[in-house]
């Protein structure tokens, strides 16, 4: 009886103590952590920032402008003092079209006498400067009243043709071939005179323009222009120019040119040729 008593009280007690582990298994299952969830909050991106204004190129950098100048003094025997100047400016940005212009004079005294005064100018006007074949615009204005001109006016258009070209400015041959219309007001001084005062003539304009570098200091260059009336090709305007240009600093240079003028049915009284061989300083700005 005792022993059954025990054994009882052992199975109680074995009861007892396995059903809180049991409870304690089932009532408590591994915590899991928990997950946390992170939220990155950053600040509003700033617009970006205005693009900088295009910097416009200054009136130096757009034109290139250069002034020449040559004096001549002879006493002794025979004085003369014979004065040449000139003024030329061209676009720099030749990508885009081609524009430039001159104005020349001359002026000159001998024995105290005025023997020379001549004013002449041109501008010309080429779009699209890199195409082989583009359309051309020129004009051109005389003043001398020793060819008894008040004034000779042409303008011109028509196509330009370049055949050569070599990058970096190195050289450049171009022709023109252009239809032309003149105006000329002639000084009457003798009323006997039967020359017509004011005249219109059509003509042709055929002229030939090229430079070339020969090397870093020394450029030569060609202007030539024959320009014939429309219906008598006896009734023409010659003019050439051909020179050198040698750099001396990066704003000074020597000049030396040739130019021959040549009116084939001047007025009365004025011979037809005229010649000028000048050397001169040019000043590039």
């Amino acid at each position: 009886m005792h022993v059954a008593v025990q054994a009882i009280a052992g199975v109680i007690l074995l009861t007892a103590v396995a059903s809180p582990i049991h409870a304690q298994d089932l009532e408590s299952p591994p915590s899991v952590p928990p997950v946390q969830t992170t939220v990155e909050v950053r600040p509003p991106t700033p617009p970006p920032p205005p693009p900088e204004p295009e910097k416009r190129p200054s009136f130096r950098e757009r034109w290139n402008l250069a002034a020449e100048l040559s004096y001549t003094d002879q006493t002794g025997n025979k004085t003369l003092r014979l004065l040449t100047g000139g003024f030329k400016w061209a676009h720099r940005d030749r990508q885009r079209f081609d524009l430039d212009g001159s104005v020349q004079s001359r002026y000159g005294q001998s024995e105290g006498e005025v023997v020379a005064r001549n004013y002449y100018g041109t501008l010309n006007f080429s779009p699209w400067k890199q195409g082989r074949i583009v359309p051309t615009f020129s004009m051109k204005a005389e003043r001398d009243p020793f060819k008894r001109l008040d004034l000779r006016f042409l303008g011109s258009a028509g196509a330009k043709l370049t055949p050569y070209r070599k990058e970096g400015g190195q050289g450049e041959l171009s022709i023109f071939l252009m239809s032309s219309y003149e105006f000329q007001n002639l000084r009457i001084t003798d009323p006997d005179d039967d020359t017509d005062e004011f005249t219109h003539v059509p003509r042709w304009t055929m002229e030939v323009r090229g430079t070339q570098r020969i090397n870093s200091s020394v450029t030569a260059h060609l202007q030539s222009s024959y320009e014939p009336a429309w219906d008598y090709l006896a009734d023409y305007l010659l003019r050439s120019q051909t020179g050198m240009k040698v750099v001396l600093t990066e704003q000074l240079a020597l000049s030396l040119e040739y130019q021959f003028n040549r009116t084939n049915r001047p007025p009365e009284g004025v011979a037809p040729d005229d010649r000028l061989f000048k050397t001169g300083i040019i000043i590039d700005f």
